[in-house]
């Protein structure tokens, strides 16, 4: 009888370490490490190289916006000519605001043109104009605006 109880005794213990073995944390090998911070690297560089695109994208919008309100006359001085170009110079300097604001342009003389941004949120909250922003833009393309 004491030679089963020692026995049961060695396999139990000896079958405690094993699974103690078993279901302790594995760590973590060099190589495993390497190739997740490879991956999340990747991961970064890739986000970064698109934010860089969108960058440019966005760079060369703006130039060509530019270079399409000037003289070629004189490529120092700007010469806007219609309401369409207007709200075109006023939305390549203040944007839309993430779609929510439309632009429109109430009046024009020779000289300037009244354009005003409408926000779609305010409209749908029930104010009564919803205008955001009101822009004069002369047609030199210089801007007095309010808020």
């Amino acid at each position: 009888m004491k030679k089963f109880l020692m026995a049961g005794m060695v396999l139990g213990i000896g079958c405690g370490f094993l699974n103690a073995f078993k279901s302790r944390p594995q760590k973590w090998s060099a190589s495993g490490m390497k190739s997740k911070v490879k991956t999340r690297t990747a991961l970064v560089e890739n986000v970064v190289k698109k934010e860089t695109e969108l960058k440019s994208t966005v760079k060369k919008n703006q130039m060509n916006l530019q270079k399409q309100f000037q003289e070629e006359v004189n490529p120092e001085k700007m010469k806007i000519r219609s309401d369409e170009q207007a709200i075109d110079w006023v939305i390549c300097h203040f944007g839309d605001n993430h779609g929510d604001w439309k632009w429109n342009c109430l009046w024009q003389d020779e000289q300037k043109f009244f354009i005003k941004a409408t926000s779609q949120q305010q409209l749908a909250l029930g104010a009564m104009s919803g205008t955001a922003m009101s822009v004069l833009v002369k047609s030199d393309g210089k801007m007095e605006w309010n808020f």
